[in-house]
């Protein structure tokens, strides 16, 4: 019953699907795979991602690496589902949460396939930065794991991303890596190379080539590949006859894409259509036709780009993001504690043997090369150290933007599901929003004042939250915050460590350095020094 209620939430179908999930509970992970995959095929999508959902819930937590790679199959698919409906939200919690399974596993194929379709969806929400930093870590990936499909994909992706950033020069590069890869079968490939071969003409000034390549690959090429395709191509004509200034050209292949989107029901892909049209009309000095499309468009979108659901994936993902540097900071760690001993006992070592010059001489050059790597593992932790701060502000800000204003008090005797959430969103709000617990005073009492609580209910809500107690808890923004004054000359460059430690609460410098070399790997005075390097 476990597995039915957590699929019938997460698939936000009630008890619809109550029969199939009791069934699909006492199967096999692969069998129930199988089984959305006959679903999928016969364009029963609601089955399918039920399916998809239920053989992912079956094989989650398996320590072999088939049923881990089964369990992200199955939500890589259920994502696709959600990506295709318009559900760009859901389509990457489902990409986040395989990918979790994925890089937990040693077989890693599908890893370049997570890192392309996050990519997609960041492009949907505009947000082409990381849509180009996971296309590169998916082609990357690529040449790890040789996938031909997946990276003639991505080079596509990376080419038409470029282009649309302005960046001509590197989207020509990635398109002739395409054109070397041998010919693909697959329909839709072959359009979208002509596609995006088409539109570095439209870049490089060769307009009249490009609207011409565009119109056949709608008339001729567009029809095999798909409907969204032939939408593609009607979108990039009508763009360049808007370019060249031509507003009744471009209003005829705006009709044309518009009306074949809503045919086969493509609306969600081609909603920028709707602003196309207000640019035409205000081209044509028609304005209130203009204002009314505008007015469209902007309903449209807020209907299909949920951007609460979408931040709160995203947040996920970052938090995720934070999780791997940060085991990734205590593998350094451990290897820097390792040579550290590896040094100390070279030292004796050689303090206390009188062998000859040559055993000397050998000794010493291994001392040096461990003391080499000894200055790389630093200057790796101090740099996983600084990009663990910046995600840390990445996620601030983003949860900053989206967090609600939450005063309420709590006076029952237990704190329900609601109750938690809210107090959770409290003290994060209470510690990100003020330096209170800068103050060496800080007490569990007086987070729980500030909060409108009591310590009982702030104790348990951080224990079972952020599986952390209080002291922990505040010491990780403490150490969050000396990063950063550590690392901030301007203000900061004064400032002895143990001034940098006073004011961030901690009782003696021998504590401040203890707790910030647990959290980081190196003492306050070594971040400094390299913080001091680098702006050098």
């Amino acid at each position: 019953m476990a597995l039915l209620c957590t699929v019938c939430r997460g698939a936000g179908m009630g008890g619809r699907y109550t029969r199939i999930i009791t069934d699909a509970a006492i199967m096999s992970p692969g069998k129930v795979l199988r089984m959305a995959d006959t679903c999928a095929m016969r364009g029963q999508t609601d089955s399918a991602l039920v399916l998809y959902m239920a053989a992912a819930s079956l094989a989650d937590g398996g320590l072999s690496d088939g049923g881990m790679e089964l369990c992200a199959t199955a939500r890589l698919k259920a994502g696709d589902i959600y990506y295709r409906r318009g559900d760009y939200a859901s389509a990457l919690e489902a990409y986040v949460e395989g990918l979790k399974v994925c890089e937990s596993g040693s077989r890693r194929t599908r890893l370049a396939q997570f890192f392309k379709n996050i990519g997609n969806v960041y492009c949907v929400f505009g947000d082409y930065e990381k849509g180009y930093e996971y296309y590169r870590k998916g082609y990357d990936a690529c040449a790890k794991r040789p996938d031909d499909d997946t990276r003639r994909k991505l080079l596509i992706n990376l080419t038409g991303l470029c282009l649309h950033m302005g960046k001509t020069a590197e989207a020509a590069r990635w398109h002739a890596a395409a054109m070397r890869m041998k010919d693909a079968a697959d329909p839709e490939i072959a359009f979208m190379a002509k596609l995006n071969q088409g539109m570095i003409w439209e870049a490089g000034g060769q307009r009249n080539k490009a609207i011409a390549c565009f119109k056949r690959l709608a008339a001729e090429e567009g029809p095999k590949a798909g409907a969204n395709y032939v939408c593609s191509a009607y979108q990039m004509a009508y763009k360049a006859y808007m370019a060249a200034g031509k507003a009744d050209s471009a209003l005829t292949y705006i009709d044309r894409c518009w009306d074949t989107a809503c045919r086969e029901g493509l609306e969600h892909m081609f909603v920028e259509a709707l602003k196309d049209y207000s640019a035409v009309y205000t081209m044509k000095g028609r304005k209130e036709l203009a204002q009314e499309y505008k007015a469209q468009y902007l309903d449209m979108r807020d209907s299909i780009f949920d951007t609460q659901k979408f931040d709160m994936a995203r947040n996920a993902q970052t938090r995720y993001e934070m999780q791997k540097a940060d085991k990734e900071i205590a593998e350094l760690r451990y290897s820097q504690r390792n040579r550290e001993q590896t040094i100390f006992f070279q030292r004796v070592m050689l303090g206390a043997a009188a062998m000859g010059a040559a055993v000397v001489t050998a000794f010493l050059i291994v001392t040096l090369r461990q003391k080499r790597r000894l200055r790389r593992s630093y200057a790796d932790l101090y740099a996983l150290n600084r990009k663990l701060t910046d995600n840390y502000e990445e996620l601030k800000a983003s949860r900053k933007a989206t967090a609600e204003d939450d005063g309420r008090k709590y006076k029952s005797s237990n704190l329900n599901d609601t109750g938690r959430r809210a107090l959770a969103e409290a003290i994060t709000s209470v510690m990100e929003n003020g330096d209170e617990y800068c103050r060496a005073d800080f007490s569990l009492e007086r987070l729980a004042q500030l909060t409108g609580s009591n310590s009982k209910y702030v104790s348990q809500v951080i224990n079972d939250t952020f599986n952390k107690n209080f002291r922990t808890y505040v010491n990780d923004y403490r150490v969050n915050l000396a990063r950063q004054r550590l690392a901030d000359l301007e203000h900061y460059g004064n400032y002895t460590t143990k001034a940098i430690g006073e004011s961030l609460g901690f009782s003696s410098q021998a504590s401040f350095i203890n707790v910030f070399r647990n959290a980081t790997g190196l003492t306050p005075s070594q971040y400094q020094k390299m913080s001091m390097q680098e702006r050098r």
